[in-house]
């Protein structure tokens, strides 16, 4: 239970250091560039690969799933609701499939993260600077992109309701569901949510370096 705690709460935190380390980065390309669109490209460019990978988890659990999709796009787009680095259409379906999808990119980018440190500890690539290296950048970019946005939220309140009311509707008529905590937080589990929690400090890391030196940019340029 502890340690199902820890990975909420650094998931907590890496949502909100993501948030303000990518607004930082986006005043940091306008002040140079003095340019709103041109900002706007090289931010997108800067975090192409993450963007893709959140966008391709959309398509591939979409597939899977039997939902139609359409073609990916990677051109960012300003709108009244703020940026979009990418879009990949994906046909109306049940709020089930919908909420799946919508946190596929969350899903597969815990995924990706918690496998790619693990290959490297396991294989004892440490040594091995460039491969220590690529990590490092592919969960920097998966850290900063694969929160939902709204529109991939879209289906899961109407799921969330749903399941609420099917709850409180079983426990009027007596019908108890007893979890056993011995059960669902076994050796193993516990052993996967102790390595999740280290594999998320990596983007936590860069992403705390990362606001301080472009904090410390914007109060030396102001």
């Amino acid at each position: 239970m502890v340690y199902l705690l820890i990975l909420i709460s650094e998931l907590i935190l890496l949502y909100f250091l993501s948030r303000e380390f990518t607004k930082l980065v986006y005043k940091f390309f306008l002040k140079v560039t003095k340019s709103r669109n041109l900002s706007l490209y090289l931010f997108a460019v800067l975090f192409v690969p993450g963007t893709f990978i959140h966008e391709m988890a959309h398509s591939l659990f979409a597939l899977v799933l039997l939902v139609p999709v359409g073609q990916m796009n990677l051109i960012p787009k300003i709108s009244d609701k703020g940026v979009r680095l990418g879009t990949v259409p994906i046909a109306k379906t049940d709020p089930i499939r919908r909420t799946i999808i919508g946190f596929a990119p969350f899903l597969m980018g815990i995924t990706i993260m918690c496998l790619s440190v693990f290959l490297v500890f396991e294989f004892e690539l440490l040594n091995n600077w460039w491969i220590v290296i690529g990590m490092s950048y592919l969960n920097f970019q998966i850290g900063n992109t694969m929160f939902m946005s709204r529109k991939d939220l879209e289906g899961a309140w109407g799921l969330l309701v749903s399941v609420l009311i099917l709850y409180i509707t079983l426990y009027l008529f007596g019908f108890r569901v007893i979890a056993d905590p011995n059960v669902i937080f076994s050796s193993s589990v516990n052993a996967v949510l102790v390595g999740a929690s280290l594999y998320l400090i990596i983007p936590i890391l860069i992403d705390m370096f990362g606001i301080i030196i472009l904090e410390i940019f914007r109060r030396f340029t102001n």
